[in-house]
């Protein structure tokens, strides 16, 4: 399938509730089924024997998938085969799930959910996905996510419903993640997006469904949920970005979402990634965690780098510049409104030189000021020949000596040396944060 551009080619249709309401017509259809291969039997046995273990584990634990695993399964009829590709995902409080299996060297690929519909398919049906998947299988192995741990995408579809948010403009948004490209211009979640639309009895949950089952799909539905979602004093606004284009998605430059001056509302599910951070950074408050959650998925997600927040977060070392350091703090934040993707730096060892005295930027600055650098003279974002180039403030000395010295000591504390990329994330604590000193969140890198 070869896709161009959304255009004329798109219509509106009847609205219901939790109903898609842009379709494609002609230009963007399904991908077609491929054709049956000789591994195609063994993956539709080997689907059906996992539907079946997963209802009779369900039977013994009161109905709940959240802490399933193969060799749980294995007791109730289910071994994967040496080449099965298997993804399964448990969804909501853990009651519902729904999985894909292929044969890893090229097979028809099989879904089932227990809720809704997914890949064409209706609830408890086991069949061929519709439309097929445009990448080529993942390797053999089977990976079990729990997504009660991620964006909780029932409550995301509901809310985008009843904003009037349109699968037009939900697939639209995404062509701005960057995501591997295999049939055309837009990335392969875009793709994915699009054909989900104009399945039969689509529905926006079975659109965000068909974007979570592609490589890319966590990441991109976490930054959906940042782009159209904006909680402002206690208010939650859910509208479509001015800089969405449906005619043309992949021309979109896109501006930084609104700020959310609250913490992360419910659709976020935060309290399993809290814990997970708590677990892995002994000696953190419960302010300090809240916050590094709250801030570190709201960065990530908005900075649409194509990677999962909830991994990020739990993953890599994150540097929270905190409100001991306002000046250096703020600068930060207005930099990484110009370009969200400062999030994610890497260290590099860099002599500090003055190389910005003749700056305009920098020049008519106080005898109690420096000129302050975003991203960090230490980084491979940062310095004089940096692309695209620093920002640039001055702001009070004593403040940007003092965000020099925590982010020297983050680095040694947390190991961001013995990281194969030196990769860490950069989080400025806002002033709507509450009174947060800057602190580190190693996540396990600690000494």
């Amino acid at each position: 399938m070869k896709l161009k551009r959304f255009g004329a080619a798109w219509r509106r249709v009847a609205v219901g509730v939790g109903v898609v309401v842009a379709l494609s017509v002609g230009l963007v259809s399904p991908v077609a089924a491929q054709a049956s291969t000789i591994y195609d039997s063994a993956a539709s046995l080997s689907m059906r024997n996992l539907v079946n273990a997963m209802s009779s584990y369900g039977m013994m634990n009161g109905d709940n998938f959240k802490n399933v695993t193969v060799a749980g399964l294995r007791g109730w009829g289910w071994t994967p085969g040496a080449n099965d590709s298997v993804d399964i995902w448990v969804e909501g409080t853990g009651k519902q799930w729904r999985a894909t299996l292929r044969d890893a060297r090229g097979s028809t690929e099989y879904s089932y959910v227990t809720t809704g519909r997914f890949n064409g398919l209706a609830a408890n049906v086991r069949g061929a996905s519709s439309p097929q998947p445009i990448e080529a299988p993942q390797p053999a192995g089977v990976r079990i996510s729990s997504i009660t741990q991620g964006i909780d995408e029932t409550a995301l579809a509901a809310a985008l419903v009843a904003g009037s948010v349109t699968a037009l403009e939900v697939c639209a948004a995404t062509a701005t993640v960057p995501g591997p490209r295999s049939t055309s211009s837009l990335p392969n979640h875009t793709v994915a997006c699009m054909a989900a639309a104009n399945a039969p009895g689509a529905t926006t949950l079975s659109v965000l469904r068909a974007l979570a089952s592609t490589p890319t799909g966590r990441a991109v539905i976490a930054t959906i949920s940042r782009d159209f979602i904006s909680i402002n004093n206690g208010v939650t606004v859910v509208a479509t970005p001015p800089w969405v284009n449906t005619v043309a998605p992949e021309t979109q430059i896109p501006t930084p979402p609104p700020a959310h001056q609250d913490s992360l509302g419910p659709i976020w599910r935060k309290t399993a990634i809290v814990s997970s951070v708590k677990l892995r950074n002994a000696g953190l408050t419960d302010e300090q965690v809240s916050v590094a959650v709250d801030e570190c998925l709201k960065q990530v997600a908005a900075a649409r780098l194509g990677t999962d927040p909830y991994n990020e977060c739990v993953s890599k070392p994150i540097f929270l510049s905190g409100r001991d350091v306002p000046e250096a703090t703020d600068h930060d934040i207005e930099a990484l409104a110009t370009n969200p993707a400062w999030v994610a730096l890497n260290y590099e060892n860099r002599d500090r030189t003055d190389w910005y005295t003749s700056d305009p930027r920098c020049i008519g600055k106080g005898s109690d000021q420096q000129c302050d650098e975003y991203p960090f003279n230490a980084t491979a974002q940062g310095g004089q020949f940096a692309a695209p180039p620093v920002s640039l403030k001055p702001i009070n000395d004593l403040q940007n000596m003092a965000q020099g010295t925590y982010y020297g000591a983050f680095v040694t504390a947390c190991k961001v040396r013995d990281r194969q990329a030196m990769d860490f994330l950069a989080i400025p604590i806002p002033a709507a944060a509450g009174s947060v000193p800057t602190f580190r969140v190693c996540n396990n890198f600690e000494q």
